[in-house]
């Protein structure tokens, strides 16, 4: 079982439980849609997932794991701290064609960005590609995003680490934007990668989790669980 409470990938879509994920986010406030949904909906990816995405499934993930990812809030970094972040940087790019802004994160993004995660980008075989990069502070520069895809084997990931209210109006339009675009023919990832990296985060995630739950000291003296 999965330690969080959360939505499980869903079958191979079009299919009616997909549909019925899209009402439950809050998305289209409430109204059921007129085109076909072809993209399941997950807020995690596990095993089942990448056999999905490697034999062609599209998924929009709305959440972060199994990538690695920093806590985020509207307040920006202070002058001079290396933590925190500048703001964010919206590429022009289809999903967010529709969605209001000016290339960068206004009040809109507020109830997303606060209590939100920023995926990290640090491993050399994780392409950076961001549709909405989280802007690092100078002093210490990291590649960070909130939104982006990828190509998994033969299928698509699109993922947002940003919190989806559905009660909150901007946050459900960009859960219906992400739908519409995952589901239409210009969901072509430019930057892909190997199931294997996907499947290598995900026994990563869970030997991290199995050290967080044990009372055994970190001794460097036996190997550390996981390894």
């Amino acid at each position: 079982m999965h330690p969080h409470d959360s939505m499980p990938i869903r079958d191979a879509a079009p299919c009616p439980t997909v549909c019925g994920s899209a009402y439950e986010m809050g998305v289209q406030h409430g109204q059921a849609y007129k085109e076909r949904i072809l993209a399941s909906i997950a807020q995690w990816v596990d095993e089942g997932g990448v056999d999905f995405l490697e034999a062609g499934g599209r998924v929009i993930l709305l959440g972060h794991e199994p990538f690695d990812a920093l806590d985020l809030s509207f307040k920006g970094m202070s002058t001079g701290r290396p933590y925190g972040h500048r703001g964010l940087l919206l590429a022009d790019h289809p999903v967010l064609r529709d969605f209001p802004h000016e290339g960068f994160g206004d009040w809109q993004f507020y109830s997303m960005i606060e209590g939100g995660r920023a995926v990290l980008f640090e491993q050399d075989d994780l392409p950076f590609d961001p549709i909405i990069e989280v802007i690092s502070a100078y002093k210490r520069i990291r590649k960070q995003a909130g939104l982006f895809e990828l190509r998994v084997g033969a299928g698509r990931l699109l993922v947002c680490s940003f919190k989806i209210d559905p009660s909150d109006a901007a946050a459900a339009y960009l859960v219906d934007r992400m739908v519409h675009y995952a589901s239409g023919e210009m969901f072509e990832p430019r930057s892909g990668i190997c199931p294997s990296v996907l499947r290598r985060l995900i026994s990563e995630t869970a030997a991290a989790e199995e050290l967080r739950q044990t009372d055994q000291a970190a001794d460097p003296n036996i190997p550390q669980l996981g390894q």
